[in-house]
């Protein structure tokens, strides 16, 4: 998502700056618990106005 606040603190919502094929790479230094989710919205240029699927990979460490 790219979320910002106007001058007024109002949010504005433009097209995200993360291409298809882009990802993030975490490392857990302690036991977590994940939650992962998309968002939804197809009415606003968050999603480039559409939603697609979301692919999380979860590897162990040696």
């Amino acid at each position: 998502m790219n979320n910002v606040l106007d001058d007024a603190g109002d949010y504005v919502i433009t097209e995200p700056l993360s291409k298809p094929g882009d990802y993030i790479r975490l490392k857990a230094l302690c036991d977590v618990v994940i939650a992962c989710t998309t968002c939804s919205q197809d009415m606003a240029p968050v999603n480039g106005f559409k939603v697609t699927p979301i692919k999380m990979q979860i590897v162990e460490a040696d």
